[in-house]
């Protein structure tokens, strides 16, 4: 494995039923998958993505150590005819 390098990976949508909100189960998910990335994959650094709206999602993310990227233009998606603004986070393997 110490020959491969890593440029990206997806993970694809995350999402958590409405009866499992508020029970952590989110902080603990949130936080084992840059682990993994930083020992398995030997990854410099992981990022994602938020939408603007899901403040428990973002400060979930922020509470496990992933911090805001400054970005010229904010992504937007259009879902169901409705905009969705994105925020991009990443955590940096010390």
């Amino acid at each position: 494995m110490a020959n491969v390098l890593v440029v990206g990976a997806n993970q694809g949508i995350c999402y958590c039923k409405p009866l499992q909100e508020g029970k952590r189960l989110w902080k603990s998910y949130a936080s084992s998958r840059p682990k993994f990335a930083f020992e398995i994959y030997r990854a410099k650094k992981v990022s994602l993505g938020v939408f603007e709206n899901n403040l428990s999602a973002y400060y979930c993310y922020k509470a496990v150590g992933f911090s805001d990227v400054a970005l010229d233009a904010t992504e937007k998606y259009c879902i169901l005819g409705k905009e969705w603004k994105c925020k991009e986070l990443i955590m940096e393997n010390r």
